[in-house]
Parts: structure tokens; C-alpha cells; sequence
């Protein structure tokens, strides 16, 4: 018996993963329907302007990473977007508004309208917009590199414990390999930002690791 139906958006290949895979794992293993939409199509220009990451690898990696999820291909729709470029757009948004029609979510998650980064700020307008008539958004938090422009309603708010599932997510954020390479080439522990995020969101709620978001609107009935 299905309990509901949820949705992620994010705008690049690793986004949902990152911040909202452990809900989504333990969700689709308890009976949710989940639909996954991505807006980037996850090419990758290092800063020596070079690709170090093209579309088919990026889905070959998400969809790897899938499998730790409990997630398939039939979990995923790609809008092929260029990415450090994503509009906010009409067209865009008309795409995720036939998807939420057919869907029918009870749940979507996305990025801060908050968030730094271009394509996550254009990607959480796009589905504001697109979800305005939508009861249950959240978003979720943003992870260095990209920052999170404090204001008083970006706290996060509501958790998930993911202590079950936190080795299916990593598990999951490992697949991405080329990412973890940028990263390492950086400098920048990454895994161990997203791990160490999870460790103290969980101690705030009294778990070993939980997912936290923020409710942009959730409807409760009493």
C-alpha cells in the first residue's frame, strides 16, 4: 500500500542526494512513490576551462548512485539545462507544473530560495513558482561551497532522522566520483562537510544523523 508521493528538485545531478537522500531511501523503502527531477545537464567546466565531467557520466554516476536509494531509472526525469546557466524561466517552470499535475505530490523538496549559488536559487524559484498551489514544500540546507544568505526564516526546522539509511547516502554521494575528484582538487573535505552536517543535525533532534529543512509552507490538519 503506497503511504504518498514525494518530490525532489534540484538542479544538479548530485543536489538531491547530498541533502535530502537519506529521506528519500528511507521514503521509497517504506512505500512512497518518490519522483527525482534534475534542471542541470551535468557538465562540468573546471577552472582550467576544461570538461571534466560530461552528461553521460553524470547520469551513469546518479544513477549508480540511484541503486543505494532504492530508486531506478523510472525515478527520474532530466531537463538538460545548462549548468552555471539555469534560468528562471516559464518554460521551466510550465515543465515541473505538468510533472507535479501528473504526479500529484503530498511532499516536495528543494533548494533555499536563500541559497548562493545561481542554479540553486534560479532552480528554488522555478519550482515556488511551478508548486504555488502545492500545500508541503520544504527546503533543504545548502552545503559548502555554496552558502546560505541568513535571514530569519532559513533555519532549518524540521529533521529526519536518517540514522538507518546514513551508509545507503554516503554510499550513494560516493558514486559521484567526479565530484569527490573536483573537490579533492580543491582541497576541500566535502564527504566529510556532508557527514559532519548530518552528525549535528542528528545530536539536535538525539540521533546519530538526520536531514534538516525548512518549511517554506506545510499544511497541518488537526
Amino acid at each position: 500500500m503506497k503511504k504518498g508521493k514525494i518530490m525532489a528538485i534540484g538542479a544538479h545531478f548530485d543536489d538531491v542526494e547530498i541533502n535530502c537522500g537519506g529521506t528519500l531511501a528511507i521514503a521509497q523503502s517504506s512505500g512512497y512513490d518518490v519522483i527525482v527531477i534534475v534542471i542541470g545537464d551535468g557538465v562540468y567546466i573546471d577552472r582550467n576551462k576544461k570538461i571534466s565531467r560530461n552528461s553521460s557520466i553524470a547520469k551513469k554516476e546518479c544513477l549508480k548512485a540511484f541503486k543505494y536509494l532504492n530508486l531506478n531509472k523510472k525515478n527520474l526525469i532530466t531537463l538538460n539545462y545548462k549548468e552555471t546557466k539555469i534560468p528562471f524561466d516559464v518554460k521551466i517552470i510550465k515543465k515541473i507544473e505538468q510533472t507535479i499535475t501528473f504526479f500529484k505530490p503530498d511532499l516536495i523538496l528543494t533548494h533555499s530560495p536563500h541559497d548562493s549559488h545561481q542554479d540553486h536559487y534560479n532552480t528554488s524559484r522555478n519550482v515556488l513558482a511551478a508548486s504555488r498551489y502545492n500545500n508541503n514544500v520544504l527546503a533543504w540546507e545548502s552545503i559548502f561551497p555554496s552558502k546560505l544568505i541568513k535571514n530569519e526564516i532559513s533555519q532549518p526546522n524540521i529533521y529526519i532522522d536518517i540514522s538507518n539509511c546514513q551508509e545507503q547516502k554516503i554510499n550513494a554521494i560516493k558514486c559521484y566520483q567526479s565530484q569527490i575528484k573536483k573537490f579533492n582538487s580543491y582541497k576541500m573535505a566535502w564527504l566529510d562537510a556532508i557527514i559532519s552536517r548530518s552528525r549535528y543535525r542528528g545530536v539536535e533532534i538525539g540521533c546519530k544523523h538526520a536531514e534538516a529543512f525548512y518549511a517554506i509552507k506545510y499544511k497541518i490538519t488537526l
